[in-house]
């Protein structure tokens, strides 16, 4: 009960939906503490344990409790700067992810190293074992959509991946948090419980 009504009061404050967004829903998929971390494809949902080092299934690698991160070309997070080494941002909810940010290319780096700053206690970083959310550019069949995700990095233990959502329209922007309107979700729920009925 009380995972619901954080969830309701979450969505309650969520900003609203312009545009349709495809919604993970609440996953909690832990990021290991080891080297191997979790891969996560963000489109499909797939995630796996197992190294995706060519990332053939997969678009983003958190490693380290998610003191580290590795990307593919088609997953590019807002950094500070252009450069693969540049410190993935923590946004703020309602934070429009367009254009505006910058998205820095492809790479690998871990918490401490140079310019992977993006654990700690300053503004734009993200507090270890603290829920934040980095917003990303996602390219998906030669195009391009804004998403972000919410997520709790540690520099010595377990993360979390709590949930992520994808403009569903190419190069539409996206607020940090915007889920599905409430009565896109209710729309769905009323069809899939027609459906049950029916079959019975």
């Amino acid at each position: 009960m009380k995972t619901f009504l954080t969830l309701a009061a979450f969505a309650g404050l969520a900003p609203a939906a312009s545009a349709a967004i495809i919604w993970s829903g609440l996953q909690n998929i832990d990021i290991p503490a080891g080297l191997d971390g979790v891969s996560l494809d963000p489109f499909t949902g797939a995630s796996q344990t197992t190294p995706d080092d060519d990332f053939t299934s997969t678009d983003v690698n958190f490693f380290l409790g998610g003191a580290g991160l590795r990307t593919s070309g088609d997953f590019l997070p807002a950094r500070t700067g252009t450069e693969a080494t540049s410190p993935v941002r923590n946004l703020l909810p309602g934070t429009s992810v367009d254009l505006s940010l910058t998205f820095g290319p492809d790479g690998v780096g871990a918490s401490g190293g140079p310019g992977m700053e993006h654990l700690g206690d300053s503004a734009g970083q993200f507090a270890s074992g603290e829920q934040g959310y980095l917003g990303f550019q996602l390219r998906n069949e030669g195009d391009t959509h804004f998403g972000w995700m919410r997520v709790t990095l540690t520099a010595n233990g377990v993360g979390t991946i709590h949930e992520w959502a994808v403009a569903d329209v190419a190069d539409d922007p996206i607020s940090v948090g915007a889920i599905p309107e409430p009565s896109s979700l209710l729309l769905t729920l009323l069809g899939a419980t027609a459906l049950l009925r029916r079959k019975r």
